[in-house]
């Protein structure tokens, strides 16, 4: 279980498709579901930083659909429980989604 926060840049946000920059930030307990709401504590949460980039086509003025690239890195070293190396935890990762935009800034 995990939350994330990120800040996309379009880099040309008037085209029906955009390029985008990411970062990021996030808390993850590891482990499943069960294991986190059984087991909440400051101990077991891991803190990691992101950056990505991908490409979102607009459908329409509300729809888009995305695609990007990310890579995360841990800011500790005890994901895998394993503390080896000189290198904190890291891995990578993509995604496909649909956006909807709400239109509440015009």
């Amino acid at each position: 279980m995990y939350g994330e926060v990120d800040v996309n840049y379009n880099l040309f946000p008037m085209l029906a498709h955009t390029p985008y920059l990411q970062i990021g930030g996030a808390l993850s307990t590891g482990g499943n579901l069960g294991d986190a709401l059984g087991n909440v504590s400051f101990n077991n949460l891991n803190s990691y930083v992101k950056a990505g980039l991908g490409v979102e086509f607009m459908a329409s003025k509300r729809f888009g659909v995305e695609a990007n690239v990310f890579s995360s890195y841990m800011l500790n070293d005890t994901m895998d429980e394993v503390q080896r190396g000189r290198f904190n935890d890291y891995y990578w990762g993509g995604k496909v989604g649909v956006n909807y935009y709400l239109n509440l800034f015009k």
